[in-house]
């Protein structure tokens, strides 16, 4: 396992089920029950949360539900966390799912990763303080084997219905561990945001963005800029919100 060895990662620790792993660690970080460089994996998770507070739940031991907690990492701003764990995670599925067919594998922004048009995992990230430091605590949802009749939504997908060989959760937690501390220690916020550019399914195409109080805005998606956001064709720099891909 990835911890033998692992510049980053110190406490590894598995439940069968839980409500949350990013509220565990959150909790246990304020309690100083948790250090930092600890991984939570959980069997099974019910009432895990997305962005705007939307539920995020599988069948026990269907995907992999892991949240990680480290130190914020000085060359990189806070809100280029979740590109980064996007990042790390396509990284392992490509490594490690071996599709029958060739699939795109790609990062919808902020959050959601991609299988072609459906979702097939989603990242949700927190700012805390541990210990007297800015530390992040990161999660990552990532259906492995769910079933057509499983699935929350229909625009969601499996990488098992996608036609990936590789069942085992345990080899897509390794990996993406791996990927995650290279990322952490070695990249820089050019070359996080350069990478995160080739992988993204926004840019590039018209989008609808959904922003708060219930309004919207369509535009052309083009960049990311340095703390990543979404910079669109008029100039609208969006920080926060969801985004529609017009077809």
């Amino acid at each position: 396992m990835i911890l033998d060895g692992s510049a980053l990662w110190r406490h590894l620790e598995l439940v069968a089920r839980t409500g949350s792993t990013n509220a565990d660690l959150i909790a246990g970080a304020s309690a100083e029950r948790y250090p930092l460089g600890t991984v939570l994996v959980a069997e099974e998770q019910f009432a895990g949360r997305g962005r705007l507070d939307r539920a995020w739940q599988a069948p026990a031991r269907s995907g992999l539900a892991v949240s990680v907690l480290v130190a914020s990492p000085e060359q990189f701003e806070p809100t280029l966390i979740p590109l980064l764990v996007g990042v790390a995670a396509i990284r392992a599925i490509r490594a490690r799912a071996d599709f029958r067919a060739p699939r795109k594998v790609s990062l919808k922004w902020p959050n959601d990763v991609m299988v072609g048009e459906r979702k097939v995992g989603g990242i949700l990230t927190h700012q805390i303080g541990a210990k007297g430091k800015r530390a992040i605590v990161a999660g990552l949802g990532l259906n492995v084997s769910l079933r057509d009749d499983e699935l929350p939504t229909r625009i969601a997908t499996s990488l098992q219905l996608e036609g990936a060989t590789q069942p085992d959760r345990a080899v897509y937690l390794d990996s993406f561990l791996r990927e995650l501390e290279n990322l952490l220690l070695q990249s820089e916020t050019e070359s996080l945001i350069a990478e995160y550019t080739l992988l993204s399914s926004t840019l590039g195409r018209e989008v609808v963005i959904e922003l708060p109080g219930s309004k919207s805005h369509l535009g052309f998606a083009t960049s990311i800029d340095r703390t990543g956001a979404l910079v669109l064709a008029d100039g609208l720099v969006v920080s926060a919100g969801d985004v529609v891909h017009v077809r």
